[in-house]
């Protein structure tokens, strides 16, 4: 079995979605930051992900096999992710983050949901993952 057998074509579109939702994500605070003139870092930061983003989702479709194995990592890894967020949403949100975030437009708390909501997404494809690795590994057997 290899990793391109687990992640499949469906799994493989899933996340390059996830990414590209990413993508959109990262434009749309690019387009925030600019018009409200941020700053050249601000607007250098958003564009950097939205390209590394976009550049994720194609490798992934294309079933780059170390890019597979990365996004393996990744996705395992938005479970801290999540908990740190309803952490953050519960404790409240870091008041420098806040600033920024109003700054941009977004009231923190609706933009850490949004988080959280991407990152509970990544973990439901982890699950999906793992799901379809453990049964490659151990098929059913029949009674």
């Amino acid at each position: 079995m290899t990793i391109t057998t687990v992640f499949h074509r469906p799994l493989r579109r899933s996340a390059a979605a996830l990414a590209l939702t990413g993508t959109t994500l990262a434009l749309l605070a690019l387009v925030l930051a600019s018009s409200r003139h941020l700053g050249t870092g601000q607007v250098l930061a958003y564009a950097s992900v939205a390209v590394g983003t976009v550049a994720w989702a194609v490798a992934v479709l294309r079933a780059v096999r170390w890019v597979l194995w990365l996004t393996v990592v990744v996705l395992g890894g938005q479970i801290t992710a999540v908990a740190g967020t309803i952490v953050e949403l519960a404790v409240g949100v870091e008041s420098a983050k806040a600033a920024n975030l109003r700054l941009l437009g977004f009231a923190p708390a609706v933009a850490v949901l949004i988080n959280l909501a991407y990152s509970t997404i990544a973990v439901g494809l982890f699950i999906w993952l793992a799901v379809r690795w453990r049964r490659l590994v151990r098929p059913r057997r029949s009674p």
